[in-house]
């Protein structure tokens, strides 16, 4: 890791990022980092986020920037998880970085992992969790160091997003195939939701569908608890989204796709994770006609943001005419979204119309006008 001091010695100006030909902002962001203000810290970062890494992107900018970043998230003030963060993301979007500026990025940040495993041992389970993904660009000798400190995170972190992430970054450190597959086996058993949650995903990318019932059901349990993260903003440098993962695997698997999401939305459906399980299962199988519609009744009554109900009130409209069997509970939930007046009113009517249900008259004072 490098200090301040060594800002001067970069050709910054040969250096491009997101918004600049030319690197010359990055050296006055990073000193701000050492702000006693925690306000200017914030707006700090926020620039380094939409600059150097841009939508994920990584730029000469950003690998230039890596021992910098490294020494403030040892010495700065304030932000030390989100400078955690971005260093995460400075390795690299998905599991094997591209060639070019995303494998420099992750080899530079790789080279820092050692100095900053201590802050695995910080108070802050935020702290704890970015450094986890941090671990996750752990390379040559500091690979076995960081699995001692990343085992010692899985057995003993209070945090279950912690210990959950530990687990993967664990199997990904891992050299030996039978000795990450024998880990998550053990994982099954933990008492922590999130923990089983992870393990189940990560054995079921490794299986052929049709998928071992026990570990569809472990998912479909233990998924659906809030503290296994998966929504659609909840990326994880090196391993991926949570929320894609799980659409990848469930897509092989129309009977898992079902109970998965069956059971995400009957506790809860928090985040719309069930919901979004449905609207693909409807997506990709064009045959579970009923078992969509009921998944969709079911999901409606529950709390969700815009965009998730938009697209759920956008699969039951497609899906109403193939279907044989729709429970009296859809037309009730679909009422209450059809005369509240929002911008979701329309597909809401026009849901009621395709349902033949004579309040879309009596109650809505503007039906929508399309057919």
């Amino acid at each position: 890791m490098r200090s301040p001091e060594g800002l001067d010695t970069i050709d910054w100006s040969s250096l491009y990022h997101a918004y600049a030909e030319d690197g010359r902002d990055v050296p006055h962001w990073i000193r701000a980092l050492y702000s006693d203000d925690a306000d200017r810290v914030d707006d700090v970062l926020g620039e380094l986020f939409n600059s150097v890494l841009h939508q994920g992107s990584v730029y000469p900018a950003t690998v230039a920037a890596v021992p910098f970043l490294a020494h403030g998230a040892v010495h700065a003030v304030h932000g030390r998880a989100q400078l955690l963060a971005l260093l995460a993301g400075a390795g690299g979007h998905g599991p094997e970085p591209q060639p070019g500026d995303e494998a420099e990025g992750c080899a530079a940040v790789g080279a820092e992992v050692g100095g900053l495993l201590h802050l695995l041992g910080d108070d802050d389970p935020q702290v704890r969790r970015q450094m986890v993904r941090v671990a996750r660009r752990a390379t040559g000798a500091t690979v076995s160091v960081a699995v001692r400190e990343l085992t010692l995170v899985y057995e003993r972190d209070p945090a279950a997003a912690v210990r959950a992430e530990a687990l993967i970054v664990l199997t990904r450190l891992d050299a030996d195939p039978g000795s990450a597959h024998r880990l998550l086996h053990r994982a099954l058993r933990d008492p922590v939701a999130a923990v089983r949650a992870v393990a189940a995903l990560d054995l079921l990318e490794r299986a052929q569908a049709p998928y071992p019932a026990d570990l569809v059901r472990i998912l479909a349990d233990a998924g659906g608890h809030s503290g296994f993260d998966v929504h659609r903003l909840e990326f994880f440098p090196g391993v991926g989204d949570t929320d894609s993962r799980i659409a990848d695997v469930l897509a092989e698997d129309a009977d898992a796709a079902v109970a998965v999401a069956r059971s995400w939305i009957a506790q809860g459906d928090v985040e719309g994770r069930g919901s979004r399980r449905a609207i693909e299962l409807s997506d990709t199988w064009r045959d579970r006609e009923d078992d969509t519609i009921a998944l969709f009744t079911a999901a409606l009554p529950h709390e969700k943001s815009r965009w998730d109900l938009f697209e759920l009130l956008g699969g039951i409209v497609r899906w109403l005419p193939g279907s044989t069997h729709v429970d009296p509970a859809l037309g009730d939930s679909l009422l209450v979204h059809a005369v509240a007046g929002a911008s979701m009113a329309e597909q809401a009517q026009l849901a009621l119309g395709r349902l033949g249900d004579e309040r879309l008259l009596r109650r809505c004072a503007r039906p929508g006008p399309q057919p």
